[in-house]
Order: C-alpha cells, then sequence, then structure tokens
C-alpha cells in the first residue's frame, strides 16, 4: 500500500552543508522512491529519488518534456505561468520527438567528441587568460565573479560565433541574464537583447556566406527561420552557461576542501577524467528537475502514475542512489560513477556534455597549477548556497594564495 500523503510543495532543496543532500530527499528515496508532490498550481504529481526511476522516466516515450504540458514545482504568477507554457519555435529541448528530432540532427554534428577534442587548445587559451587576469589582479579573488562564470560564458560564445567586436556588448547583457540579484525586468530586456543580438549575427551569417560555428552553419543552411535559429542560440547559451559555471565553481570548492581527492585528481589525466565524472555525480548541480509529464497510465514503481501527471526527478537524490553507487555521499574519485545521470539520460541527454567536461577538465588542472597555495578565504559553511534556483550554486568563491 503506498504512502499518498503529498510532500510540501516542490522538490526539497535546503541543506544543511553544500556536500549534503538534503535529509528529506534521503528519506524519500529510502521510504518511498517514487512519492506523491505538489507543485506550484497545486497538482498532485509525483517526485522520482531513485536512480533506476529516474533513468526508467527519462528513457521512457511515455513521459513527455513538452512545456505545455509540464507543471513545475515552483510557485508563478498567471502571467508567468503563461509565458512558460507560450514556447516560440526553436526551443527544442521542451519538444517531444519528431519535432526535437529535427533540432537535435541539426546541431548534434557541432558536439560531437572529435569536434569538442578540436576546442581544446582554444579552451586552454580562454582559461590561461583569465587565470592570467585574476593573478595580475592579486589575491583575494572570486572565482565565481572573475573565473567560473567568465570561462563558459567565453567558450560557449565562440561555439555559437558570436563576433568578436560584439562579445563585450553579448557578455554584458548574460550577465545580468543569469545575474541571482538582476530585477525581473531586467533579466527579460536582457533576454530581448541577446535575442536580437542573435538575430543580427544569423543576418551577418547569411551575408557571409557558409560558417563553421552553429548560427553560421544554422542560418546558411536554410532549414530555420532566423528567429528559429536566434532561439536556439538561446537555448544553447542557457544550457550551456549557467549549469557549466555552477558546475566548474563548486567542482572548485569541492576539490579545495577534500585535498586527498584533489591530490589524486592532479597526479595524472586518466585520474582527472575520473575526478570531473565522480564531480559529476557527487555535486548534481541541476536539483530541480528534470520534468516530465504521463502521456497515458504507466505503472512506475509500483505506483500508477495517470495520464497528465507531471513528475520531477531529483537528480541529486538518484545520482547518490546506494543501489547503484559504492560509497555514493563520499567525493572518491576511485569509485566509478560509470552511468551516472547529471547530464540526464535518453533523447533528451545534454548535447553540451563533451564541452563541459573538458571545461571542467582544463579547468581544475590549470587553476591548481597557476595557485598551488590555494585556499578559500573564507570557511566553506560561511558561503551562500543558491539552493532555490534550478541549479545548485554558490554566490562567491573567495580565495587566496
Amino acid at each position: 500500500m503506498s504512502d499518498t500523503t503529498a510532500v510540501p510543495i516542490g522538490i526539497p532543496t535546503d541543506r544543511e552543508r553544500i556536500f549534503e543532500l538534503p535529509p528529506e530527499l534521503e528519506n524519500l528515496r529510502e521510504r518511498r522512491p517514487i512519492g506523491r508532490m505538489v507543485y506550484g498550481d497545486g497538482h498532485v504529481g509525483w517526485l522520482v529519488t531513485s536512480y533506476s526511476l529516474a533513468r526508467t522516466v527519462l528513457a521512457d516515450s511515455r513521459f513527455s518534456s513538452r512545456a505545455d504540458l509540464a507543471r513545475i514545482p515552483v510557485k508563478l504568477s498567471a502571467e508567468a505561468e503563461q509565458a512558460r507554457k507560450d514556447i516560440p519555435p526553436g526551443v527544442f529541448h521542451r519538444m517531444d520527438p519528431p519535432e526535437h528530432t529535427k533540432y537535435r540532427r541539426l546541431l548534434v554534428g557541432h558536439f560531437t567528441v572529435r569536434k569538442m577534442e578540436s576546442l581544446v587548445p582554444d579552451v586552454e587559451r580562454v582559461v590561461e587568460d583569465r587565470l592570467t587576469a585574476v593573478e595580475q589582479a592579486g589575491p583575494p579573488a572570486d572565482l565565481m565573479r572573475d573565473f567560473a562564470k567568465v570561462v563558459p560564458l567565453h567558450v560557449v560564445s565562440q561555439v555559437l560565433g558570436v563576433p568578436e567586436d560584439e562579445h563585450d556588448r553579448f557578455v554584458r547583457h548574460v550577465s545580468v541574464l543569469f545575474d541571482q540579484e538582476s530585477a525581473a525586468e531586467d533579466v527579460a530586456a536582457a533576454t530581448r537583447a541577446i535575442h536580437t543580438q542573435f538575430l543580427e549575427f544569423v543576418d551577418s551569417k547569411k551575408r557571409a556566406g557558409a560558417q563553421e560555428d552553429v548560427l553560421g552553419h544554422l542560418a546558411g543552411s536554410g532549414e530555420l527561420p532566423d528567429e528559429e535559429v536566434a532561439t536556439v542560440g538561446m537555448v544553447l547559451l542557457t544550457a550551456g552557461y549557467e549549469s557549466t559555471a555552477n558546475m566548474l565553481a563548486l567542482g572548485l570548492l569541492a576539490l579545495l576542501e577534500h585535498p586527498d581527492q584533489r591530490a589524486k585528481a592532479l597526479s595524472d589525466p586518466d585520474r582527472l577524467e575520473r575526478a570531473v565524472e565522480e564531480l559529476l555525480r557527487y555535486l548534481s548541480v541541476t536539483h530541480i528537475g528534470p520534468i516530465r509529464t504521463a502521456l497515458q497510465d504507466v505503472e512506475l514503481g509500483g505506483e500508477k502514475v495517470k495520464a497528465g501527471d507531471s513528475v520531477s526527478i531529483a537528480l541529486p537524490a538518484a545520482n547518490r542512489d546506494p543501489q547503484q553507487f559504492a560509497c555514493p555521499a563520499a567525493l572518491d574519485i576511485d569509485n566509478s560513477p560509470v552511468g551516472h545521470l547529471a547530464f540526464g539520460y535518453g533523447v533528451h541527454q545534454c548535447l553540451g556534455q563533451h564541452l563541459a567536461r573538458h571545461i571542467l577538465r582544463t579547468s581544475y588542472a590549470a587553476v591548481f597549477r597557476r595557485f598551488p597555495a590555494l585556499r578559500l578565504a573564507e570557511a566553506a559553511e560561511d558561503l551562500e548556497v543558491c539552493a532555490a534556483k534550478p541549479v545548485l550554486g554558490v554566490s562567491r568563491l573567495p580565495v587566496v594564495w
């Protein structure tokens, strides 16, 4: 007999310590790995906390990613709720096949392992340039503001094809978009400005002829209207920037707080590669969602999920499931985190995962090579954790060396 008592609205996110799961998530996974949850609009759907059920939902085509069907686990105004559902053409990550497949086919060639490996020198240049700026400014430094937020933005901008002479203006708008202190009207204005810039880039790239960057390729292919190309650019920017920036900062914090693991990670390239995978599992920065909606009645974990029910997946809980991972609550790069769900699973698995891995590997190695005596300027428990947003992070990462 299932426990049908609904948990409070939304996925539990409050943490006693930054590297520990919210206690409620641990309890839910142990007692009822699929349980009832109240969404922001009052809908009583489901919360999945186990690895096996999370992977099942993400791989099952009976669960939809469509924005117009999904509820979300936070309260929104009526206007914001309607805007969330009225997505424009091009927001492919909130679509199902075959619509989603069309966009994915156009983009996948830009994010292959081989293509990402060709970008390694550019990633290394961006990382070294930013570390030089940090070093010249001298300690103390805020590696969140001065490094983690900057490196992914520069790399993603290059992949998209933001022209060099437009880079500063583009960065200013993006900084407003992802600043948690920005007012809602400023975020809306920045969103419009970035979309307008993308339209300008598309127009100039069409006139210039075939180009290898994402916007240039899409503009030249003629398969999508300009508005859709600009929207795809927005999707890739938002998907590729915030999660990578927060993962970069939290990974640095975790390595600073676990010197034995840091020493192992930096001892050779193979161990660094394993360390990145373990950090992705251990941190699981996407901690609100993903969200799916049942298209038909589905039996899941002994429960009957009815057509129209929304299902939220707690990735941090799934990625620390003792049924899947040895010593799940510990950061241990000698463990095998193969199969973690930090990049999702199934047809919606993160398109830019190989790029994110390159950024993380390059950055972690370079930071500690440049600053071997790096240490926190404040106690880790005093850092402000941004737990209410979909992507877990810290507002600052103050360091000295």
